[in-house]
């Protein structure tokens, strides 16, 4: 099994009871008030509107990978080069069909911080409630900034 592929949310991921993390600092709590979704492009439809996609647990780079299996005590022990295969041979799967989905870049210290918050362990479910609130935050960004830009109906008296 992948060290992060796993992070396709569902609801029934998001609805795990989690434990409380020990031994975390109140002030990497505050810094972080949810998963960054400023690199999460989201999807436009062709007429306009942006689609909610799949979000899938991704890591930069080699340290960052090792960062967050050091954090993470379920991370296999496959090393990077071997997990970026096996991911990009999900990411690009056909199971998904027409479903668009995002790489969600995961962090050791964003995750922590994350973690400490909602008082989660560091583990596979917590980082799939990590990357689904990361598109849930740039899918609402993404809609609000299209009804924004939406110009207003005008209506056509007979």
């Amino acid at each position: 099994m992948l060290g992060g592929t796993e992070g396709v949310c569902t609801m029934a991921a998001m609805e795990g009871t989690m434990e409380a993390v020990a031994g975390t600092s109140q002030g990497v709590v505050d810094a972080v008030e949810a998963p960054a979704a400023e690199g999460i492009k989201i999807p436009i439809s062709a007429t306009g509107k942006p689609v909610k996609p799949l979000g899938v647990a991704w890591y930069a780079d080699e340290a960052g990978y090792e960062a967050v299996r050091a954090l993470c005590a379920d991370m296999p022990d496959a090393p990077y080069q071997a997990w970026r295969a096996e991911a990009q041979d999900v990411f690009d799967g056909a199971h998904w069909g027409s479903k668009p989905r995002v790489e969600v870049v995961i962090t050791a210290p964003a995750l922590e911080a994350w973690c400490a918050k909602h008082r989660a362990v560091p583990n596979a479910s917590a980082r799939q409630r990590y990357v689904y609130e990361a598109v849930e935050k740039a899918f609402e960004a993404a809609l609000k900034a299209h009804k924004a830009g939406k110009k207003p109906r005008r209506f056509l008296r007979f």
